[in-house]
């Protein structure tokens, strides 16, 4: 894995897409939060990618500076492992089923999301 030696803002994780969220959507704050957490974490944006599936909440690679796949339903996850297993040195990110994005879980269960390490 790339040595992390560059000190990141929450500005750079974000695109120049127009944000699509209804006003007052949830998903907003996790945008945001996703941003802060990425840039406390420190990996490049060029060495991270966002995997989501379909729906409101899964439009969130559009809003990432980062490599980005919104998937077909039901297959985040798969498509984040086999990203993963081809690009062992890349962050990858990735949810479903309108729940938040989050690095904590290192496995995959059912309805929870994940980075995979």
């Amino acid at each position: 894995m790339e040595h992390i030696t560059d000190t990141f803002t929450p500005a750079d994780y974000k695109s120049d897409q127009s944000v699509r969220w209804c006003p007052g959507c949830g998903d907003h704050a996790i945008l945001n939060t996703l941003h802060k957490a990425m840039a406390t974490l420190g990996v490049p944006p060029h060495m991270t990618a966002v995997i989501s599936g379909i729906g409101c909440s899964s439009r969130l690679p559009y809003y990432m500076n980062t490599y980005g796949f919104h998937t077909i339903h039901g297959r985040a996850a798969a498509i984040a492992t086999g990203f993963k297993v081809a690009n062992p040195e890349m962050t990858v990110w990735t949810g479903h089923r309108r729940k938040p994005f989050h690095p904590c879980r290192k496995t995959q269960y059912r309805h929870k999301h994940h980075i995979v390490q």
